[in-house]
This record gives structure tokens, C-alpha cells and sequence, in this order.
């Protein structure tokens, strides 16, 4: 049995007029993404889901993207994403769980514009109720 489970990152404000949570729009999310950096992927938005053995962490980016590095420890990683010339960065400093870095990977999308890093588990069947510890 094979059972994913997705996840979507969500960004959302607090309306001062009527103290109501109000989604934001993609073109202010990407101006909110921007640092002296790049582009944030995390207030960007990403999509997580599992496997018994795997998490797999899709982006998406506007451009061709090119994966200028991607770092893997025992409880994180560190991506840079060129996409036409806008560099995107992706950082995990601690996952909820250890993963096995020397089998986890990044595949780019190129036409449809995505990033997929697979993080192979340390421990496979075990459930990931969230992405950070």
C-alpha cells in the first residue's frame, strides 16, 4: 500500500477594516517572496506529499528552471533555483524527521515550470504529520 498525503502551504493576512483572514493574491505573495536574496519558495507556496518510503516538495517558478545547488543533511536541505534569471531558495533547517541524504534528489520540470525535491525517509512507513519540527 502505497498512501500519500498532500499538503499545501498556505498564506494568509489579517484584514485590519474587518478582522477577517483574507487569502493573498499570487502577485502579492510574489512580492512578498522577494529578498536581497531571491525568491522565497516557502511564502511562494509548495506543495508536499508522502509515500511509505518518500516526501516529495513540488515548486513552482515562473521561467525554466535550472537547480543551481541542492544540499542534503540528516534533518534538512538547502535548494537554489535559477529560473530565468530569478533565483528562488528553498531552506529547511530541521524536518520533523531524519531522511537519508545520500538517496534524496531534486528533478526539474522544465516545461511545466517545476521543481520536485524527493526526500527519502530514514525511516520508511513512518508518517510525517508535518514537514518541520
Amino acid at each position: 500500500n502505497s498512501r500519500r498525503q498532500r499538503s499545501h502551504s498556505t498564506i494568509s493576512v489579517l484584514d485590519d477594516e474587518s478582522l477577517s483572514m483574507t487569502a493573498i493574491d499570487n502577485e502579492e505573495r510574489a512580492v512578498a517572496a522577494c529578498s536581497s536574496y531571491g525568491i522565497s519558495l516557502d511564502k511562494l507556496g509548495f506543495v508536499w506529499e508522502q509515500s511509505e518510503t518518500e516526501v516529495r516538495i513540488t515548486f513552482r517558478v515562473a521561467g525554466t528552471p535550472i537547480i543551481e545547488s541542492c544540499t542534503f543533511w540528516e534533518s534538512g536541505c538547502k535548494v537554489r533555483i535559477d529560473a530565468d534569471g530569478k533565483h528562488y531558495f528553498f531552506d529547511v533547517g530541521t524536518f520533523s524527521h531524519l531522511i537519508n541524504p545520500s538517496a534524496s534528489r531534486s528533478i526539474v520540470h522544465a516545461r511545466r515550470q517545476k521543481v520536485v525535491v524527493v526526500i527519502m525517509k530514514s525511516e520508511p512507513g513512518v508518517d510525517w504529520m508535518q514537514l518541520r519540527a
